[in-house]
């Protein structure tokens, strides 16, 4: 039975993301021979309809139609005309539309002049340019994802493939060793973390920590209830004071609910705990946290207070140390002028791709790529990840979907051909 279907739903989910939730965006990889390519991609030609409404074979019909002549039969369309031939070519496309989103399939030939490293080129690691690959993609919400996996598993079962994750994680990897922080914390950790990214709570926790007990009322300020259920705050029924519980102290101390706070805002947004690194001291560099998206490295600084030119020029020299392809600061204060002048020349490099948008087929790299985030509002952390986060998976996503679309187009030696047998009828 298929799916309800909705032909506009990955455009919806691409151009209008929830502030709150990231688009979720992942991919299986496998290596295979030939024969079970071809095999392949007459499996997904067959199934796909099953799965969701087809967008490729659509086109290609109305193409044809148009055109007034049959299409080819061949199982593996060579509908990438421009692509330059040293480099793996997408010759096999399907993108299912889904409720949920998209599941798109994507079958690459091997280079066929040998390596050759370009924009069309396959840049997965431990992949020869002399194998074909076989990359299924969920595109849009969790359900997509879901669905993603499902066709892998079968594809898996019925042709004796084996997927692995598209997008590697290495440089988090090679810095694993250098932390021992358990992020899996407890849900009163992630409550109170909550609750002090609001800046009233904080500092009356905070103003409340310096202090060895207050009177607080907690029927005139609905903050300090806030920080009672918490859990932050205990509060003295027969004295009537309230002193900092040990929760609050543990959450308040190296301004730990920072980290708990923005960790958490990466799991809400599908980054994995495999892919968060945080309070790496590493040849002594102190980095509060790192975390990978589609195989891009993010660092992360996080300040409560003010983020002065001495951490800027801190961050800016780690920046230069470990090359991460996005910078992130968030802080709950202001930044100087010259602290935010010295982050900003401090900027690393675009990622390859960082083109690869959609309308961005050929344009050179926007000089204006933001990769390095500035976010002066803790209370707006949520938001701020989801965004880097879904812009990054965007983008890959974009280019995944530009290849495989790409063979939605008929080749143009086979509209000739079939022009010349049309006028071949006719002057019969």
């Amino acid at each position: 039975m298929p799916l309800a279907t909705h032909p506009q739903s990955f455009y919806a989910i691409a151009t209008n993301p929830h502030p709150e939730s990231a688009l979720r965006f992942d991919a299986g990889l496998s290596v295979v021979d030939e024969g079970v390519a071809r095999a392949v991609a007459e499996h997904v030609r067959r199934r796909g309809v099953e799965f969701g409404t087809s967008v490729i074979a659509g086109a290609i019909e109305i193409q044809a139609a148009r055109l007034g002549f049959q299409l080819k039969t061949n199982v593996l369309r060579d509908g990438v005309a421009n692509y330059d031939p040293r480099a793996k070519r997408t010759v096999f496309g399907e993108v299912l539309s889904l409720q949920s989103g998209v599941v798109a399939v994507e079958i690459q030939e091997p280079a066929r002049d040998g390596p050759y490293h370009s924009r069309h080129a396959s840049d997965v690691p431990d992949v020869a340019y002399s194998d074909w690959t076989i990359c299924v993609y969920g595109i849009g919400s969790d359900a997509a994802l879901d669905w993603s996996t499902r066709f892998q598993a079968e594809l898996s079962e019925m042709f004796s493939v084996e997927f692995t994750p598209r997008y590697k994680h290495e440089r988090v990897e090679s810095l694993r060793s250098n932390t021992s922080t358990d992020i899996d914390f407890p849900l009163s950790d992630l409550d109170a973390a909550q609750t002090l990214t609001r800046s009233r709570p904080r500092e009356l926790a905070l103003d409340l920590a310096r202090a060895s007990a207050m009177r607080l009322d907690p029927s005139g300020d609905p903050e300090i209830s806030e920080l009672l259920r918490a859990g932050i705050v205990k509060n003295d029924p027969v004295s009537g004071r309230a002193f900092i519980s040990d929760l609050g102290r543990t959450i308040l101390a190296g301004s730990n609910w920072m980290t708990v706070a923005f960790c958490d805002a990466l799991r809400r947004s599908g980054v994995t705990s495999n892919d968060i690194l945080v309070n790496v001291l590493d040849r002594g560099h102190e980095t509060d946290v790192f975390f990978s998206v589609c195989g891009e490295l993010v660092m992360v600084e996080l300040k409560a207070d003010r983020f002065s030119m001495g951490h800027a020029y801190s961050f800016g020299a780690k920046i230069r140390f470990y090359r991460p392809d996005h910078a992130l600061v968030v802080t709950c204060d202001v930044l100087d002028t010259d602290a935010r002048v010295h982050l900003e020349e401090s900027r690393p490099a675009p990622p390859p791709n960082a083109g690869w948008f959609v309308g961005f087929k050929d344009d050179p790299v926007d000089s204006s790529y933001a990769n390095l985030q500035i976010a002066e509002r803790v209370e707006d952390l949520g938001p701020t990840v989801a965004g880097l986060v879904e812009t990054i998976r965007l983008r890959h996503a974009a280019a995944s979907l530009e290849r495989i679309l790409s063979t939605a187009s008929l080749v143009p030696i086979d509209v000739l051909n079939g022009l010349a047998k049309t006028l071949d009828q006719d002057r019969v």
